[in-house]
């Protein structure tokens, strides 16, 4: 049987009683809950932004040249590179490179080395030169070599190979490793140009002779292309020329009888001649040697001074002559190689 509770004891019950610190405890949880969540809603929506915007950023490019009508192209290795309006009047410096037998350090092969230089380059503030590398199949296989050390060129000082800007059947057009790292004025210009370099088949053949299409603007306001075999710019109705020729000698230390040493084409056609002029010094013009070891070059009137490079034992300095207009000087030059 159950125990009866008696009408008194039942009064005497109260129902537990909730602090009052408890329901504010509560509530202050929930508020909290619900600003943390709308501050990780917001910190959402900014970081997706702030990731739209620096993609933004990314996509667009950092330089985008003015490309004009102004195309340097060259026949006879096939390629070409589109320059801005600010390039007009570009200078074109035929060079050559050098591939030295990793082994020996003896130079083993030359190839064609072409400068487009800006407009704007003085000797007081030389800009950054464009040089584009020239190499055959089979030179570019000696570079890039690493199966075959014995067989391995060195084409620079960097430890690297040069860079492949373009290549077609028969040529690899490259970049010189770190060209730029002298950081001249415009050397982020020429690097976005460069790569503008567009391959294509050579159309002309080795024994032609390609002239780059570049005028030259006379002192008169008329302009004259390159011609002839050395794509030499034409005379300005008040230029000179100088013309001469190149000796080397001796080759052997002992010339026999019907055995003459002379130069090969492969060696006169290393060298070239630099021109200069006479008041500060500055580069007007370099160009290598014909196959005979000739050479004819067009220059205004006034005093120039000219050297062979590489020289001689003999050539220790350059040689001075006046260009008259319209008149022919010749400058020889006769190299002591140093054999005996």
């Amino acid at each position: 049987m159950d125990p009866i509770t008696s009408q008194s004891e039942q009064s005497q019950y109260q129902a537990p009683i909730v602090p009052e610190h408890k329901h504010f405890l509560n509530k202050k949880f929930a508020i909290t809950f619900v600003i943390l969540i709308l501050l990780g809603v917001g910190a959402y929506a900014g970081i997706s932004y702030w990731q739209k915007q620096q993609l933004a950023q990314e996509v667009a490019p950092t330089f985008t040249p003015r490309i004009s009508s102004e195309t340097y192209t060259n026949n006879q290795y096939g390629f070409s590179i589109a320059l801005p309006d600010s390039w007009k009047g570009y200078t074109v410096l035929n060079s050559q490179w050098e591939g030295r037998d990793v082994a020996t350090g003896d130079v083993t092969t030359t190839g064609p080395k072409i400068i487009l230089r800006h407009p704007g380059w003085t000797t007081t503030n030389p800009r950054e030169d464009m040089p584009v590398m020239i190499f055959t199949i089979s030179q570019w296989n000696r570079v890039i070599n690493e199966k075959a050390a014995s067989d391995n060129i060195s084409v620079g000082a960097a430890p690297i190979p040069p860079s492949v800007l373009g290549q077609n059947s028969k040529y690899v057009i490259a970049l010189p490793a770190r060209y730029n790292f002298d950081y001249k004025t415009g050397f982020e210009e020429v690097d976005q140009l460069v790569h503008t370099l567009k391959a294509f088949e050579p159309t002309v053949s080795d024994n032609q002779t390609a002239c780059t299409q570049e005028a030259k603007q006379c002192p008169d306001g008329s302009y004259v292309g390159r011609t002839g075999p050395n794509c030499e710019f034409a005379a300005c109705s008040g230029d000179g020329t100088v013309t001469g020729h190149v000796t080397f000698g001796p080759l052997c230390p002992v010339e026999q009888v019907g055995h003459p040493c002379t130069p090969t084409p492969e060696t006169y056609m290393g060298q070239k001649i630099v021109v200069r002029a006479q008041g500060d010094g500055s580069v007007v013009i370099e160009n290598n040697l014909d196959s005979q070891g000739n050479f004819s070059i067009n220059l205004g009137s006034g005093r120039y001074s000219a050297g062979i490079v590489p020289g001689g034992i003999r050539i220790t300095g350059d040689t001075a002559f006046y260009i008259t207009k319209g008149k022919t000087t010749t400058v020889n030059f006769d190299i002591d190689t140093g054999i005996r």
